[in-house]
């Protein structure tokens, strides 16, 4: 019962996350890591982003959705998904191959 509220909190603050519009995008600074997924926010192709994470095997979509997207830790992704940390990290990285190779 503790896991499902746990849960529940997890996925309610992930619903919570406001959205950010293309403007907004184009407006924030550029990190000093040159992620995947901000290269393609930088080029301003948002709409080629999403269709690029739509076209990603739904483990590896879902996985880089929760964490790269919605700030999810490794561990309340892992909880949410119901694989281990190490799991969600190899996703992650098989993800951001993805989309790296794509944006390339």
């Amino acid at each position: 019962m503790a896991r499902n509220i746990c849960l529940d909190r997890i996925r309610q603050r992930a619903n919570d996350q406001q959205t950010v519009d293309d403007e907004v995008l184009e407006q924030t600074p550029v990190p000093d890591r040159e992620l995947p997924e901000n290269v393609a926010v930088q080029r301003g192709e948002v709409a080629d982003a999403w269709q690029i994470i739509n076209g990603l095997p739904s483990a590896l979509r879902q996985t880089f959705v929760l964490v790269a997207l919605q700030g999810m830790s490794y561990k309340e992704a892992a909880l949410v998904t119901n694989v281990s940390e190490s799991t969600v990290r190899g996703r992650l990285a098989r993800a951001r191959n993805a989309i790296s190779e794509a944006v390339s």
